[in-house]
């Protein structure tokens, strides 16, 4: 009687296509299935490394830490069935996650002058680079996790660039984190516009907002589920991540620093990156008065978390349009955070202006900051600042015991000395900052970028801005909590 064995062909996971970049440094898990009980062998850059198929025909080998290389070389795995997969071209280099809503997925270029970069096409048409990749993760969200995903690796054409849709954030981020280090770089791309953080995050503890709570696509973890599920463990460095405008109300802001831990030890956890990284966007001003608020509660996050770090971005807005065109800044200021903090540059100036102390002297509140040398001023058209009177029109309030805000001026612009006419040129004396307001004797309270337009220009020797915050005993955003209570839902 003749006995017959069944096996399955062996399969790859799914991020194993041509093309792939595995992360350089670490461990690289490479998994897929075959027929239970079979030996599977993975062959790549000199190393063979064998393991059995389990019970449930899944199979797992760890690659050892490699260098570098630019290299294509094929990926090679082979069953005791003799069936075997190739995975060609595959390089070795640095891998990010790019996450979020709408502003991460906004394309390098698209027909919508709403929903492109501004310098998207100029740049792309010209830009080749073979080892920079993308693949876009194309799934949907679902219930459970997933293991399947249909992935393809793309490398940075003009033709890809112009018409791929990638995110112009993620494009942007990789080319100036390729163009400092000379290494590949490997790119995933999930986002969905209006999404809320919860249905981003594995195995979310938390509900998502009252209002979207019974939305497919809203409930926690679901586009986890459906687009990240499936490439992990894949080795990565970390993720960079655009999202914040769908969780931006008055009973959800309060929740967000802890959404954003919830979601990087997620990530972590997952990805089995104890390290893992996360430097996120914070939001650009829109018009709701709510965002000052969201974006201290971003700032919040940042300065408690040791493997976080935050890009500061409210020179950068639109008014009249969420989804601001200027996602170079928005790539650049990320790609700054993760060569400063994981590459060894150490010389690259990649923070923002951070409040360290302050204190009251004759009626002027008298600020120290950290990351900043020396400061600048311009004028929101981006003209150098010339007349310190009109300081007042650039952010900052003060409010005495009886709580009313006044616009506040800047006391410490430095003349252009050895010029005959009075002449600024937006320099600030020293490291200290000085504001006040005449109209207030005893100020108790100060706050910057808590009203209209929103929109800050007050820079360190980088060009990097501060951000909005408040210092005293008043709550800064009670007035856009008051305006915008209830009324105020959300943009995608």
């Amino acid at each position: 009687m003749l006995c017959a064995v069944m096996f399955a062909a062996i399969k790859l996971a799914a991020p194993f296509t041509d093309g792939a970049v595995l992360q350089r440094d670490m461990k690289v898990p490479v998994w897929g299935s075959a027929g239970v009980g079979e030996k599977v062998e993975v062959e790549f850059a000199g190393q063979v490394k064998e393991t059995t198929a389990a019970a449930d025909g899944r199979w797992r080998i760890d690659l050892d830490p490699m260098k570098a290389s630019s290299e294509g070389r094929d990926l090679v795995v082979t069953s005791t069935s003799q069936t075997s997969q190739t995975v060609h071209d595959v390089l070795v280099g640095e891998v990010w996650l790019c996450s979020g809503q709408s502003n991460m997925g906004i394309p390098f270029w698209s027909d919508s002058p709403r929903a492109r970069d501004r310098y998207g096409h100029q740049v792309g048409q010209i830009t080749a680079r073979p080892t920079l990749r993308f693949a876009h993760l194309g799934n949907s969200w679902s219930n459970v996790p997933r293991t399947d995903e249909d992935v393809t690796w793309h490398t940075a054409t003009p033709e890809y660039l112009v018409h791929g849709g990638f995110s112009a954030v993620a494009v942007w981020y990789g080319l100036y984190l390729q163009g400092a280090l000379g290494v590949p770089v490997g790119l995933f791309g999930a986002y969905v516009g209006a999404t809320d953080i919860e249905t981003w995050t594995p195995d979310c503890p938390t509900p998502c907002p009252e209002s979207r709570k019974d939305q497919d696509g809203q409930k926690p973890s679901q586009y986890h589920n459906g687009k990240v599920a499936p490439i992990c463990p894949y080795a990565m460095r970390g993720a960079i991540w655009y999202q914040g405008e769908s969780n931006t109300s008055e009973t959800e802001i309060p929740k967000y620093v802890g959404k954003m831990r919830d979601l990087l030890n997620g990530w972590k956890r997952v990805f089995e990156n104890p390290r893992y990284k996360l430097y996120f966007a914070q939001l650009c001003p829109w018009g709701n008065p709510l965002v000052p608020l969201m974006q201290e509660e971003q700032d919040t996050f940042a300065r408690s978390e040791p493997d976080a770090g935050m890009a500061v971005l409210c020179d950068v807005g639109n008014l009249h349009d969420i989804h601001p065109n200027d996602k170079e800044t928005v790539g650049l200021r990320l790609a700054l955070l993760a060569l400063k903090r994981d590459y060894g540059c150490d010389k690259v100036v990649a923070d923002s202006p951070t409040l360290e102390t302050w204190k009251v002297e004759d009626g002027k509140f008298v600020m120290k900051f950290r990351n900043v040398k020396k400061w600048g001023i311009y004028d929101p058209d981006w003209r150098i600042h010339r007349d310190p009177a009109k300081s007042a029109e650039y952010g900052f309030e003060v409010a005495g015991a009886d709580g009313k805000w006044v616009k506040a001026e800047i006391g410490n612009i430095q003349r252009l000395p050895n010029v005959e006419h009075v002449e600024y040129r937006g320099q600030i004396t020293n490291g200290e900052l000085v504001v006040f307001s005449p109209q207030l004797k005893e100020p108790k309270s100060l706050r910057y970028l808590h009203s209209a337009p929103w929109r800050g220009y007050l820079l360190n020797e980088a060009g990097l801005p501060v951000g909005a915050f408040h210092i005293g005993g008043l709550d800064a955003g009670k007035a856009a909590k008051q305006k915008a209570a209830a009324a105020c839902e959300p943009l995608p």
